[in-house]
């Protein structure tokens, strides 16, 4: 039986897989991480193998990975973002100094799904090219200071999706 045929088939918990990936307070950090998401009402499920996923309004807002983290293959981790509707909240997101986090993290089309090709758009006053059309943001080894801003940009999506 494959991993990801084990995860599917026994449904992990997030918290219970962690201890075997990190160790510190960088497990601490994801620990309090899946803590909040399940304060915020946003049930953190498994989505395959050392991959979970929440979502908001029946779409993903939020992944993890462990263990290969979005393409690298050591015992790291690594955060995704969905924001689907930040348009509508991108003077927040500039008025808190957050930009930076979508700029440096935004995913970039690499025809990897059936949502190619790639768009070209400006975001929080930037243009980009042949960028993901979710618009997802990839976030390997985040520290405290970036989940902290990973959490607003989430309760940021969260309100739009809501409203």
């Amino acid at each position: 039986m494959t991993l990801y045929q084990a995860h599917m088939k026994t449904r992990p918990k997030i918290e219970d897989i962690i201890p075997e990936f990190i160790d510190g307070g960088l497990q601490k950090q994801l620990l309090n991480l899946a803590a909040w998401m399940q304060e915020n009402k946003m049930k953190i499920g498994i989505a395959g193998a050392n991959l979970w996923s929440a979502k908001c309004k029946g779409k993903s807002i939020f992944g993890v990975a462990l263990g290969r983290s979005y393409g690298r293959d050591n015992k790291i981790w690594g955060v995704s973002l969905n924001l689907n509707n930040l348009t509508e909240y991108e003077d927040d997101v500039i008025n808190e100094g957050l930009q930076g986090i979508v700029w440096d993290y935004i995913r970039y089309c690499a025809h990897c799904s059936g949502c190619a090709p790639g768009i070209d758009t400006v975001l929080l006053g930037k243009e980009f090219k042949n960028i993901c059309p979710g618009l997802i943001l990839f976030i390997n080894d985040p520290d405290e200071t970036m989940l902290n801003g990973v959490k607003r940009l989430i309760e940021l999506e969260k309100q739009a999706r809501v409203y």
